[in-house]
């Protein structure tokens, strides 16, 4: 999968994530696996880390609804240090870092790929940045699969 392609599907997961999240009444069933580390306005978007089918995904919260995974994290490719867990935490972080910085807001908020370190990456951009680096890098990818 090339980088445009990831970052078109990427983006059409983050969009779809924010208009079920504001409109749509189905919700993931989410045990005691939540993450309360990070907090947004009411009106803000969260995203979590949590234990969904056997494996860790990424979700998202506004109002009170939650998504549908945006993120399944199963991936075992760069050691012992990023497990799935570890790296569903990570990315869930800097997903809230992100948005707290817009306000709690997904709006204005885009997702591309790039290259930090000479690594493949996928990072968030808005007016104020546009290309990726160490302050806006999401998550690293696999070379082979870039």
């Amino acid at each position: 999968m090339n980088f445009k392609s990831l970052a078109a599907i990427l983006v059409s997961s983050l969009a779809l994530s924010g208009a079920i999240a504001s409109t749509a009444s189905a919700q993931v069933r989410v045990g005691e696996d939540v993450q309360d580390d990070v907090q947004v306005s009411d009106t803000g978007t969260t995203f979590y880390c949590v234990n969904s089918g056997g494996n860790f995904a990424t979700i998202a919260e506004r109002n009170g609804r939650r998504t549908a995974p945006i993120f399944v994290w199963r991936t075992r490719e760069f050691g012992r240090d990023y497990t799935p867990e570890q790296r569903c935490n990570l990315v869930t972080e800097r997903l809230n870092n992100a948005t707290a910085q817009n306000g709690g807001r997904l709006r204005n908020l885009l997702l591309t790929t790039g290259r930090v370190n000479r690594l493949p990456v996928v990072c968030y951009v808005n007016s104020d940045r546009t290309g990726c680096n160490s302050q806006n890098l999401l998550f690293t990818l696999d070379s082979r699969n870039a």
